[in-house]
């Protein structure tokens, strides 16, 4: 009987201090340390997804004389296409991020100009217009706190819009551009699976030209390529992603981008292109898969 008592004894303290054991053992499984936290998650699930977006750009260029008159423009809405793709892994350091967007926009626009001596507003038609552009980031991201993130990035992409003037005088023109800068993004995910995010980037533009072109039954003029100025450029952006269902995000957004050209040399008839500013606003709506 007294073996009895003993070895229940023994089992009870031994049970006990087990018991005390895995109490004490079991905050250290659960910790913030040990387990990401749900903010995190939904940040890092967010950037590494692809993303297939219906877009429109609205897009305002100008271009002006010496002493800031307006020469011409062109204005216009422009639906398409855009395909992003982001990564965030810890790879070469911790959260290594890689990002990249191709962007397609057609329609025509609403030009507005001058005859030879005349002024700004007496002639207003409509020409084709195609932009197709690219962007890519390569950057770093910081947990700034539980549901935030802050990423450093650097940007590099480029731009070809491409004029078309049909009929008698008609012509073709294709500005293009790359350009490189220092950006930077900012993400927090308030509520499960929902994420809002802003980026900024300055930089420069480079090898920017506008290269002319004959069309069909168009002008005879003669053709070549105006080497542009350099300019800066900035770009901001904004978008909120929430995922639905295992692996499938819905996402919106609105992009801004506005640079500038310097006025090219003369050539040798006496030709040239002059200064201007273009200013982009994309408003567009996705579908994503994360991975």
């Amino acid at each position: 009987m007294k073996y009895r008592v003993v070895v229940f004894a023994a089992a009870t303290m031994f049970s006990a201090h087990a018991g005390i054991a895995a109490d004490l053992m079991s905050p250290q499984i659960v910790t913030d340390d040990t387990m990401p936290l749900r903010g995190s998650i939904d940040i890092l699930t967010a950037n590494n997804q692809v993303t297939v977006s219906f877009v429109e750009n609205s897009r305002f260029y100008m271009e002006t004389d010496s002493s800031g008159g307006r020469l011409d423009s062109e204005r216009g809405w422009l639906p398409g296409v855009e395909v992003s793709g982001s990564l965030m892994q810890n790879w070469v350091v911790d959260n290594f991020y890689l990002y990249g967007q191709f962007k397609w926009v057609n329609s025509p626009t609403t030009y507005t100009g001058s005859y030879i001596g005349g002024t700004y507003g007496d002639i207003m038609q409509h020409d084709g217009a195609t932009v197709v552009g690219a962007d890519f980031r390569i950057g770093e991201g910081f947990a700034a706190w539980d549901r935030a993130m802050v990423t450093p990035y650097a940007g590099l992409g480029f731009r070809n819009w491409t004029r078309t003037v049909n009929g008698t005088g008609g012509l073709r023109e294709d500005y293009r551009h790359g350009y490189a800068g220092a950006g930077l993004m900012v993400q927090y995910a308030p509520a499960d699976h929902l994420v809002v995010g802003v980026n900024g980037l300055i930089g420069g533009t480079f090898a920017a030209e506008m290269e002319t072109s004959l069309l069909t039954g168009g002008a005879v003029i003669p053709v070549g390529k105006y080497k542009l100025g350099s300019r800066a450029i900035y770009m901001a952006g904004a978008n909120i992603d929430y995922a639905f269902a295992n692996n499938v995000h819905v996402s919106t957004g609105v992009d801004y981008v506005g640079y500038g050209y310097g006025r090219s040399p003369q050539d040798a008839y006496g030709i040239y292109e002059p200064d201007s500013t273009t200013h982009d606003v994309t408003i567009k709506v996705g579908l994503g898969y994360s991975f």
